[in-house]
């Protein structure tokens, strides 16, 4: 639990989010870009479906990007409308996810911290979609998603 109430731009968006019908979609890159342990950065094909499938659930989102890689999610979602991009936390990651967790609905990356986004989000009836596999050539535990949340193809072939 965050005993500070979040402050200048991050209690803004808090409160934009808490408004309306917020989507949090979290894109994991940096690391995954440069490990050889199996684990990969999700692409553009899974994101675009996750975003697609997500419009057709919520009629007028307001999509919330977060990501290790902001200048790479503003090129690939600059044709998106109603979209904030949430930069300037690196130092302090939490603000991220207080954030995350006021979003109504999210889009999650095979990635924990954005699970943990989605599993503590303030709306128990919101929508959260995930990658299916988590990775290549493996599957996410029953356990590990809530039987609520609704898998999205991830596209493992190279899309970017």
């Amino acid at each position: 639990r965050l005993n500070a109430e979040p402050t200048g731009q991050n209690q803004v968006f808090f409160e934009r989010v808490c408004r309306c019908d917020s989507v949090s979609l979290h894109v994991r890159r940096s690391d995954y870009l440069h490990i050889s342990n199996g684990m990969v950065a999700l692409g553009t094909k899974y994101y675009r479906g996750a975003i697609g499938a997500m419009s057709r659930l919520v009629s007028s989102p307001l999509w919330v990007i977060f990501s290790d890689d902001i200048p790479w999610c503003r090129t690939e979602f600059s044709d998106m409308e109603n979209v904030v991009f949430v930069d300037g936390n690196g130092e302090q990651p939490w603000e991220d996810l207080r954030l995350m967790t006021a979003c109504r609905h999210h889009i999650i990356a095979n990635s924990t911290f954005s699970w943990w986004g989605a599993v503590l989000g303030r709306d128990p009836k919101g929508i959260t979609l995930y990658p299916d596999p988590w990775f290549p050539g493996a599957s996410v535990r029953p356990t590990a998603v809530k039987s609520d949340w609704i898998a999205i193809p991830s596209f493992w072939a190279k899309d970017e």
